[in-house]
């Protein structure tokens, strides 16, 4: 992202719990760094949380069994 008034890339040092980074090389594919996988985790999460909300919808839960209607088989 860059910064809107110096047009630079916005910086931030971040610490990851430990073994975090091995887990992060462990699964890159090909070329891929870890700063290229960072920044697209980071993109995918803020367009998630800026989509806007829609109808919640909320997991159904099934009946007790004692509210559930007799099966004839």
């Amino acid at each position: 992202m860059v910064n809107k008034i110096t047009k630079k890339p916005d910086d931030l040092t971040v610490r990851f719990p430990p073994g975090t980074l091995d887990r992060i090389s462990a699964i890159l594919k090909g070329r891929e760094r870890k700063t290229d996988f960072i920044r697209a985790a980071v993109a995918e999460k803020l367009q998630r949380r800026e989509r806007p909300k829609t109808t919640a919808r909320r997991p159904v839960a099934p009946a007790p069994r004692s509210a559930r209607p007799a099966s004839d088989a």
